[in-house]
C-alpha cells in the first residue's frame, strides 16, 4: 500500500531491463470531464497521469496532461519482454552494463568518453546480481553456486574487486543496503562493510532489523534479546525490544529507546520496522504489548537520533491491532498513521493531531493522502480536504459522487480527480477552490 508517495510508473526502458512495446499512433482530444468502465493507475508525474483506461470493452494505454488539458490515446495495449542488457548509470564515472549474450553472463563498464572494458565475466550458467553504491564509485555483486553465494566489492575508480564475505543460501537485492554517501554497506542487516577499504566494522549480533539514516554514516537498529516479550507464533511481525543507533563515523553506540537506564511500566515491544524522515532529522516507531494471545499496538513514537526529542502518540484508547503506514511529509511538517481505519495527522512544529475516517480508502487500497510543499491533503468519500500550518483546515473540492483518487497538479492549484459515477468511472479536472463550502455538490 503506497497512499502518500504517487504511484511510479514501473517502466523502464534501460534501467530495469524492460521495454514498453506496441504504442503506435495515437488519438488526442481536449477535454476536462471523461468517463470510463475501468482506470488503472501507471504513474502520475510532471501534471501527467498515465494509465490504462477501459470504454465500450476496448482498453488501450491513456496519457492526461493537465497543463494542456488533452487526453491522448495510445493505440495498441502495453506489452513487456526482457530486455537482454541491464544498464546502471555511475554518474561521472559513465555506465555499467550487465550483458547476456550466448548463454553467459558479463559486466561491461562505459566511461563517460565512450571507451568501454570489461570488469567480470562468469562461467555459463551462473548468474551476476549486482548494487550499485548512491555515488557510483562502487559496486557490490554476488554470484551463487551450488547454495554458495560470493560477495565481491568493485572499486569503479581503482578498477580493484575484492572479496567481501562468503556465504551459505542466497542474498536478495534488498538485502544490501548502502549508506547515504556509499561509503558503506550492510549485508542482510547484520554484517557492515566499509567499502573504501573493503573492511568489516560493524556486525549487528541482536537486530531485528537495521536502516540507514538517509543523510549520515548512522544506523538505527532494533535489538531483540532472547528473554524479552515474545510475539505469538502466528502473529507475523517483525518485533523487537531496544531502539539503538550506531554511529560508524565514531564508532559510538546510542541507547534511545528504552533511554539506558529508563523504567518503563510494561516490558518494552517495539513492532515493525523504523522510519525515517528525508532529512534524517526524526524517525518513528511503534510499540505494543501482547495480551491474552493477541498483540495490540499502544504507542506512536517519534524521536531524533540523538534522543533530545521524543513525541509520543498514545493509542491504548483505540488498541488497534495494526498500526500501519508511518509516513513523513517531505519537509518533516507533518507525520501520519492509520489505524483501525482512521487516519492521524500530527503537525510537528506544534505537536497537533486531527484524526479522518479513511476505511473505505483503505478497504479499496485508493491512495487517500499527498504532500505537497508544507501542506497535507486527503481524500474522503465526497470531499477532498488541505491542511496548512498549525493543521489549518480548508475544503478545496465537493462532489456528490464518491471520490476514487486525486492528483494535485505542480502549481497546487488544479485538482485531477477520478470519481465512482454508477458503474463509471470518471476522470476530471477542476480548480482548487479556497472554500468549497459554498459551491455546489457536482451533479
Amino acid at each position: 500500500m503506497r497512499p502518500v508517495i504517487p504511484l511510479t510508473f514501473m517502466i523502464s526502458l534501460v534501467v530495469a531491463g524492460c521495454s514498453l512495446l506496441g504504442i503506435g499512433q495515437h488519438d488526442e482530444w481536449q477535454t476536462e470531464n471523461v468517463q470510463f468502465d475501468r482506470i488503472d493507475v501507471y504513474s502520475f508525474e510532471q501534471d501527467r497521469l498515465t494509465f490504462t483506461g477501459t470504454r465500450d470493452g476496448e482498453t488501450s494505454v491513456y496519457v492526461y496532461d493537465m497543463k494542456a488539458k488533452t487526453l491522448i490515446r495510445k493505440e495498441n495495449s502495453v506489452n513487456w519482454v526482457q530486455s537482454r542488457d541491464q544498464v546502471y548509470y555511475l554518474g561521472e564515472h559513465g555506465k555499467l552494463t550487465l550483458n547476456r549474450e550466448g548463454g553467459r553472463e558479463r559486466l561491461v563498464l562505459t566511461n563517460p568518453d565512450g571507451m568501454e572494458k570489461e570488469v567480470l565475466h562468469v562461467s555459463q550458467g551462473l548468474s551476476i546480481r549486482l548494487s550499485v553504491s548512491p555515488n557510483g564509485k562502487y559496486i557490490v555483486y554476488w554470484t551463487e553456486d551450488e547454495g554458495e553465494t560470493e560477495v565481491h566489492v568493485y572499486d569503479v575508480v581503482r578498477d580493484r574487486h575484492t572479496l567481501l564475505q562468503n556465504m551459505s543460501g542466497t542474498l536478495k537485492n534488498d538485502d544490501v543496503q548502502w549508506s547515504a554517501n556509499g561509503g558503506y554497506v550492510m549485508l542482510k542487516q547484520r554484517d557492515v562493510y566499509r567499502v573504501t577499504v573493503a573492511e568489516k566494522v560493524l556486525t549487528l549480533e541482536k537486530a531485528a532489523s537495521a536502516s540507514w539514516s538517509p543523510v549520515r554514516d548512522q544506523l538505527v537498529v532494533l535489538e531483540r534479546d532472547q528473554d524479552g516479550v515474545k510475539l505469538p507464533r502466528e502473529a507475523d511481525k517483525n518485533y523487537g525490544h531496544r531502539v539503538v543507533t550506531f554511529d560508524l563515523s565514531s564508532g559510538e553506540k546510542f541507547e534511545l529507546y528504552p533511554a539506558e537506564g529508563e523504567k518503563l511500566e510494561m516490558p518494552p515491544l517495539v513492532l515493525d520496522e523504523v522510519v525515517w524522515d528525508d532529512s534524517g532529522r526524526l524517525f518513528a516507531f511503534s510499540t505494543g504489548s501482547v495480551n491474552g494471545g493477541e498483540v495490540t499496538y499502544d504507542k506512536v513514537h517519534i524521536m531524533d537520533p540523538q534522543g533530545g526529542f521524543h513525541h509520543v502518540e498514545n493509542e491504548q484508547n483505540l488498541r488497534p491491532s495494526t498500526v500501519e503506514d508511518l509516513t513523513f511529509s517531505p519537509d518533516g511538517t507533518f507525520f501520519s498513521y492509520t489505524a483501525n481505519g482512521l487516519l492521524k495527522v500530527l503537525y510537528i512544529p506544534t505537536q497537533q493531531s486531527k484524526v479522518y475516517d479513511v476505511y473505505t480508502q483503505l478497504k479499496d487500497d485508493y491512495r487517500y493522502l499527498a504532500y505537497k510543499a508544507n501542506e497535507a491533503w486527503i481524500l474522503g468519500s465526497h470531499e477532498i480536504k488541505r491542511l496548512g500550518k498549525g493543521l489549518e483546515e480548508k475544503t478545496v473540492y465537493r462532489s456528490s459522487h464518491e471520490l476514487l483518487q486525486f492528483f494535485i497538479s505542480d502549481s497546487g492549484d488544479h485538482l485531477l480527480v477520478v470519481e465512482r459515477v454508477g458503474d463509471h468511472f470518471q476522470l476530471k479536472l477542476e480548480p482548487v477552490l479556497e472554500d468549497a463550502e459554498e459551491t455546489e455538490p457536482v451533479s
